[in-house]
């Protein structure tokens, strides 16, 4: 599960906006992705929170991301980025992982 802050300022709408153009994978995968044009980990917005029993600061929109073969591969480096410099300025200023650790 990945948190996502938007820069000061920026609308929630906005932040939303980057990560579902953004590509997400490991860092090996996403030239591959980039080059056949898709977004990698499918991603999707929680919206109610009690499920996963977290409690995200103020402004910071949560998203499951679901691991498949080919976009996000155990052990490799996470990397999240968006092509489209055109957005520059509604670059999140924070993206955090969240791990769950079973007990």
């Amino acid at each position: 599960m990945i948190g996502v802050r938007g820069a000061l300022g920026a609308q929630e709408a906005a932040t939303a906006a980057w990560l579902e153009k953004a590509l997400i994978g490991s860092s090996q995968a996403l030239p591959e992705l980039f080059g056949d044009r898709v977004r990698g980990a499918e991603r999707r917005r929680i919206v109610a929170v009690g499920e996963y029993e977290l409690l995200p600061r103020h402004g910071v929109l949560l998203y499951e991301l679901v691991l498949e073969s080919g976009s996000i591969e155990p052990g490799m480096t996470l990397e999240i980025w968006n092509p489209d410099m055109t957005e520059a300025s509604m670059r999140p200023a924070e993206i955090l992982l969240y791990v769950r650790i079973n007990p």
